[in-house]
């Protein structure tokens, strides 16, 4: 499947400039989905059959990977953008602003603690790193 961040992010460089950034997390495996029977069904059997594929996926080596592309959008665009580039409902043109490719995430271990290495990441904003008092901006 795949991802894309609805949200904007504020990235600032070392020079101190301001950009606002789209994430574009493209599946090298291409998309694959479930009916709505099939999908029903899974749901009534196995309620973590993704998480399930996932894992046999990983342990048998077929790793899945994404490609991580950017849209970069200097932070004054933003004022004058043809539309709110903020609005969760419209999607930055490419042509405006290219896709420009990063890297690529590749999943090729499973967790040994689930708990340890999953659960308690959990991604929330108090288990991250704070950007130094010279680097906050107030949006």
């Amino acid at each position: 499947m795949h991802g894309f961040s609805s949200h904007t992010y504020l990235w600032v460089n070392a020079a101190g400039e301001r950009f606002w950034v789209k994430y574009h997390w493209r599946s090298n495996q291409g998309e694959a989905n479930l009916t709505n029977e099939v999908a029903t069904k899974l749901a009534g059997e196995n309620a973590d059959y993704h998480r399930q594929d996932l894992f046999e996926a990983i342990a048998k080596g077929d790793f899945p990977s994404w490609t991580l592309n950017m849209q970069v959008m200097p932070y004054a665009d933003a004022k004058d953008y043809r539309f709110n580039p903020f609005d969760l409902t419209k999607t930055w043109s490419h042509t405006d602003y290219p896709l420009v490719e990063v890297g690529v995430m590749e999943l090729n271990e499973n967790p040994t603690n689930f708990y340890a290495q999953i659960e308690q990441s959990a991604f929330s904003p108090s288990n991250m790193i704070p950007a130094p008092a010279s680097r906050r901006t107030r949006c």
